[in-house]
């Protein structure tokens, strides 16, 4: 067994092939088992980039999943003020425009990363397959067995979270699990989009004082982070914005449910750009240059689809 110290901590290769055990060197905490990419190129006492900041984390001997850190106040602070602005718009379209930009799935890598050391995988793209079966969920709910939304929506959440949670420590982490896993996924958003026409729905602004609106959003926002540990993955497309957005667009979930099979061709394609630069280069220069491709696909997307609503009108 090879073992190193750096930062006031000991490491040691684990049983398992690709893992590595973490132990505070001034505790007598149980290791934690974490994976040998976080510490990519830890060599000699030295540390990758992406190891510096989850290093740092434990000098004092600190699990860091069992506090908020940084990236964990800017994704609550960020997600509420989006779901907030979205509660205000009215036009359906604009909602499921907004919904699209990827600004909690962007934070909520680079928090998982820092708590966990895991990077873009498997389990990432797995989970806009339960994004898309949360916004039907809701959908038929609350249309077709006439449930009240808000039980309609605890429901879908409680449903994506167990589902992610069981799944994830049990999802194949390779390479080619997650290229198999991102062609699925970019094939089934093709056939679902293609059997959901896009509809003309009436529109909803909602009518809480702001004051009133981002305490709440930013608790169940708040709530939803404290899952990071065993949802891994699977947390950063969890339907943090699309909780609330389902609430505030009950009169148009068609709309809204049609977004996410256009999330999932645009996204995934994300997810691969950041797999490919994450471990070559870094997971924020990965999320940068996938911003840019998802950009350049949603915003044609989003033009042709809206050119040919008002064409149709």
């Amino acid at each position: 067994m090879s073992t190193g110290s750096f930062l006031n901590i000991s490491l040691a290769w684990a049983s398992n092939p690709g893992q590595l055990a973490v132990v505070p060197v001034e505790s007598a905490a149980k290791p934690i088992i974490v994976p040998a990419e976080a510490f990519r190129g830890l060599k000699d006492g030295t540390a990758s980039p992406g190891a510096a900041a989850w290093l740092n984390l434990h000098r004092k001997g600190m699990d860091t999943n069992e506090f908020f850190n940084q990236w964990d106040l800017l994704l609550v602070l960020a997600v509420s003020l989006q779901a907030t602005f979205l509660a205000y718009v009215r036009d359906p379209r604009w909602k499921a425009f907004i919904l699209s930009m990827p600004v909690p799935f962007t934070i909520a890598c680079l928090t998982v990363q820092q708590a966990t050391g895991k990077t873009v995988g498997a389990s990432n793209v797995a989970g806009l397959v339960l994004l898309l079966g949360f916004t039907h969920g809701v959908r038929l709910l609350y249309y077709r067995l006439k449930t009240p939304i808000i039980p309609a929506i605890m429901l879908a959440a409680v449903g994506y979270g167990v589902i992610g949670w069981l799944l994830a420590p049990r999802l194949p982490q390779g390479e080619g699990a997650f290229w198999a896993f991102a062609v699925g996924v970019m094939l089934i958003g093709g056939v679902v989009l293609k059997l959901m026409p896009s509809r003309r729905e009436q529109g909803q602004r909602s009518s809480l004082p702001l004051w009133l609106k981002l305490p709440i959003i930013a608790a169940v926002v708040i709530t939803l982070v404290l899952l990071k540990k065993g949802l891994q993955g699977f947390i950063t497309v969890f339907p943090m914005v699309t909780v609330i957005a389902a609430y505030e667009a009950r009169k148009c979930l068609w709309t809204i449910s049609r977004q996410i099979p256009i999330l999932m061709l645009i996204v995934t394609p994300m997810m691969m750009v950041c797999r490919l630069l994450q471990t070559r280069y870094s997971l924020g220069l990965g999320l940068l240059a996938g911003w840019a491709v998802l950009l350049s696909l949603l915003i044609p997307i989003t033009w042709i689809s809206w050119s040919k609503q008002d064409s149709q009108a």
